[in-house]
């Protein structure tokens, strides 16, 4: 096990599947519910039977729940570099105390834009300008990572941009800075 600094600590770089994940200590959501995860697993086997997380993704969300990673630009394969600005959250709504918590539940996010996605879409991560970062479930999993492009998006119509084949290849190409995408 590789031993952290000091310095690594109070940023919360943590190892996982042999990725270095910093997050900003301070930003990770209190109470991760898994009753809402498994709220929204039933809710999505409606139209995808056999719809699981990828476990990669699981785990990374009961570690850092709802925070806000310091290596945050990626790039889509069209060359578009975009910050995350947080995780979503799994937390039980009722013991979210922040109003803006509650709307980066990922349930909640889903409800809000579920109209100009497709079924195979599911919402992770927030971008700094009012884009998400999905899962593309429509090849069964492990889930594709793209981009859900909101300006350009219509109902039933999503606009998605493709980020990375997995989860683990995702997180493994973040970068602190944007020059360094």
């Amino acid at each position: 096990m590789q031993q952290l600094r000091t310095r690594d600590l109070l940023f919360g770089l943590i190892r996982l599947n042999d990725m270095n994940i910093k997050y900003i200590s301070t930003s990770f959501i209190p109470n991760f519910s898994e009753h809402e995860m498994d709220s929204m697993r039933r809710m999505l086997r409606l139209d995808l039977p056999s719809f699981e997380f990828d476990p990669e993704y699981t785990q990374h969300i009961k570690n850092f729940h709802g925070g806000k990673p310091i290596d945050k630009f990626f790039k889509t394969e069209t060359g578009k570099c975009l910050p995350i600005d947080r995780f979503l959250n799994y937390g039980d709504l009722d013991l979210l105390p922040e109003r803006w918590q509650k709307d980066l539940n990922g349930n909640v996010v889903l409800a809000l834009i579920s109209d100009r996605l497709n079924i195979y879409l599911l919402p992770f991560a927030a971008v700094a300008n009012g884009d998400f970062l999905c899962f593309d479930y429509k090849n069964g999993v492990p889930p594709t990572v793209v981009l859900w492009v909101q300006e350009f998006s219509e109902e039933d119509d999503p606009h998605i941009e493709p980020v990375a084949e997995t989860f683990n290849q995702f997180m493994s190409g973040l970068k602190q800075n944007y020059q360094e995408t």
